[in-house]
């Protein structure tokens, strides 16, 4: 690569002349020649490759050769058996979901390798806004016709119904739980100024409608269908904020909470009509178990003293029957016992914490391993390849997923504190890597 750079010097002069005739003089300077900018790599490069894991022993590889790109997505079994394969330049790698565009059309492989979708050489469907879920077990596209919204749904490949036209909200139109069970917003001008909510179960039948009683932020559908919480949006009128949320009962009851400073809502705890959700001020987070029966929080839990869960809590999140499990980077300086372990006080490390769901106590912590005689924590590329992972659920286990390597997390080893997992009040005896 060659840079050329050229600049412009203003010196100021100061010469034996009559003081009428001082003046400052620009002086422009020739260009500087060219400079060879050294090679990353000896010789001129002439391919390149990357992979990722999607998702559990599904694999992306991307190779740039000159004046071409080749991509390939392979699905694994477990004991490493390639069970399908796509290749060629026009794969899209998506998250939950692969784009292959043929011609015409779009075929969308989801990542558990259940049936694909074919899109149909249809305008209204080339500008449309796609969603994968849960390991790609479910899909939908939305899609403007005129001046209204529709949603088309997918369940394992298959196409389970249109939704719309849907009510103008500031968040989502529609929202799928992890069980495959829907909420939707449907304009209704002629009953109300608001949306009309309609919910779904897993099995496409529908359990309840009601009109929401405000303008709306989101909406969130329970795993059964049975309740469906609405964030309101700034309602003057009714002295609400976004901070305001409204359960609603496939019984006509309704549960009103506020949640502040900025409430969020997290995710169900499964088989309960429980839900994780945080406040917080800044990074200083605290997570909370909301009991929609009640309207009542069971138990809080803040993320920094005296427990210090996280530093940050950006990383994933996963819910069992018996733990939510959060990752995100944990600063030296907030572990117990720092003095045992060897990372300077200014270092992160990626660590996971169970908190049980039941108490709200923390259960366990997973720190990133340590080499010992080390300041550091780990290879700085086994550090970076740790991080940016997400959890994921495939053949009812959890996993949790980076680019680099995936495993999976056995609940068993939070119980029993075995694989790195150790109890919250003794970081000493983190599990180390030897070298």
């Amino acid at each position: 690569m060659n840079c050329k750079i050229s600049g412009v010097t203003k010196i100021l002069l100061n010469i034996a002349v009559p003081i009428a005739l001082l003046a400052p003089v620009l002086l422009v300077a020739d260009a500087l020649p060219i400079v060879e900018m050294p090679s990353s790599f000896p010789g001129e490069s002439l391919a390149s490759s990357t992979f990722s894991w999607l998702d559990p022993y599904v694999l992306f590889q991307q190779v740039i050769v000159p004046n071409n790109i080749i991509r390939k997505v392979t699905w694994y079994s477990r004991d490493g058996q390639v069970i399908k394969e796509l290749m060629g330049r026009r794969l899209e790698a998506r998250g939950d979901f692969i784009m292959e565009h043929r011609a015409d059309t779009i075929i969308i492989h989801n990542a558990c390798n259940t049936l694909a979708i074919t899109l149909p050489p249809d305008q209204r469907f080339r500008e449309c806004y796609l969603h994968g879920q849960d390991y790609g077990k479910y899909f939908y596209r939305q899609y403007t016709i005129g001046s209204n919204t529709y949603t088309d749904f997918y369940k394992y490949g298959l196409y389970a119904g249109t939704y719309g036209s849907h009510c103008w909200i500031t968040g989502n139109t529609i929202n799928v739980s992890t069980s495959g069970s829907i909420a939707y917003s449907v304009s209704d001008s002629t009953t109300s100024e608001f949306c009309k909510i309609v919910s779904i179960d897993s099995l496409g039948n529908e359990v309840f409608t009601f009109l929401a009683d405000g303008p709306l932020v989101d909406i969130i559908s329970s795993p059964t269908g049975e309740q469906v919480i609405i964030n309101y949006n700034l309602d003057e009128a009714n002295n609400r904020s976004s901070d305001d949320f409204a359960c609603f009962f496939s019984s006509g009851e309704i549960v009103r909470v506020k949640l502040w400073p900025n409430g969020e809502l997290i995710g169900w705890v499964p088989d309960t009509k429980c839900m994780i959700v945080r406040t917080s001020i800044g990074d200083d987070y605290t997570y909370h178990l909301l009991d929609w029966k009640s309207g009542e929080i069971a138990w809080s839990l803040n993320n920094k003293a005296p427990d210090y869960i996280l530093t940050t809590s950006s990383g994933g999140m996963a819910f069992t029957k018996d733990y939510f499990i959060l990752t995100g980077l944990a600063s030296g300086e907030l572990i117990p016992n720092i003095t045992d372990v060897p990372v300077s006080p200014g270092d992160n490390m990626l660590m996971m914490v169970a908190i049980d769901v039941k108490t709200g106590v923390l259960a366990a912590k997973w720190y990133e391993p340590i080499i010992v005689g080390n300041q550091s924590v780990g290879s700085i590329a086994d550090r970076a390849s740790n991080r940016g992972g997400r959890f994921t659920w495939y053949d009812n286990n959890l996993y949790y997923v980076t680019d680099k390597k995936f495993s999976m997390i056995d609940l068993n080893d939070i119980k029993n504190l075995k694989n790195g997992w150790v109890d919250p009040a003794d970081s000493a005896k983190i599990y180390y890597n030897e070298w």
